[in-house]
């Protein structure tokens, strides 16, 4: 698959890296693309990797998400000038994997918002990205056990997934498998809100036959 990552941190990098190696092609995308130093993978702007990808990994702080958004339509509305039936989006139809967190202390105004909507950050995330097919993956696992656990199969963490897309849920289970996790779907995109910051579920390394316990799944 082609893969565009936004944001080229810890989580964006190791996953970026564990892609590559299965033989997906990636990019990057970030406003800083020529600080990107990830073997392999060629960095552009935010809306030149969401245009290109196939799939999307949103690796960015969450009070970013917005400005994604921006970007991507952006690019949409580029790529699309002229066309019949244009939507306006590089995002429409395509799944997106949202690892964002909810952080009070970095981002209370966003957080402010989410816990208004009670619907978990998930839900706020795809209000954002309009036509996406957002999936809650990797938002769990601290990276340094993604880089040393990838591949080492029951006692590795398993990663939770939420989503709403039956197809988007199959291909994000898909590429928790080429990433070397296993994957746990929870549910419909709102379930994401039990595994995310302050649950038990959250950071805690859990394996996946742990987590179906925990999520009584």
């Amino acid at each position: 698959m082609r893969i565009g990552i936004i944001g080229a941190g810890m989580i964006g990098a190791t996953l970026g890296s564990l892609w590559m190696r299965a033989g997906h092609a990636v990019r990057f995308g970030t406003r800083h693309p020529d600080r990107v130093r990830v073997e392999g993978a060629l960095a552009t702007t935010v809306a030149e990797a969401a245009a290109w990808a196939e799939v999307l990994l949103l690796a960015v702080p969450l009070g970013a998400v917005p400005d994604v958004a921006g970007a991507a339509g952006a690019a949409g509305a580029a790529g699309a000038a002229g066309a019949a039936g244009a939507t306006g989006s590089a995002l429409e139809g395509k799944v997106v994997l949202d690892a964002t967190n909810p952080m009070a202390r970095r981002e209370p105004a966003a957080v402010r918002e989410i816990e208004a909507e009670g619907t978990g950050s998930g839900r706020w995330v795809a209000r954002h990205l309009r036509g996406a097919r957002v999936v809650k993956a990797f938002n769990t696992v601290y990276f340094q056990q993604l880089r040393t656990a990838a591949g080492t199969g029951p006692t590795a963490p398993g990663i939770p997934l939420a989503g709403d897309d039956a197809s988007a849920l199959a291909t994000a289970s898909q590429l928790v498998r080429d990433a070397g996790f296993e994957p746990v779907v929870a549910g419909p995109l709102e379930q994401a809100t039990r595994f995310e910051v302050g649950t038990p579920a959250w950071n805690s390394g859990a394996t996946a036959a742990a987590l179906r316990s925990q999520l009584r799944l």
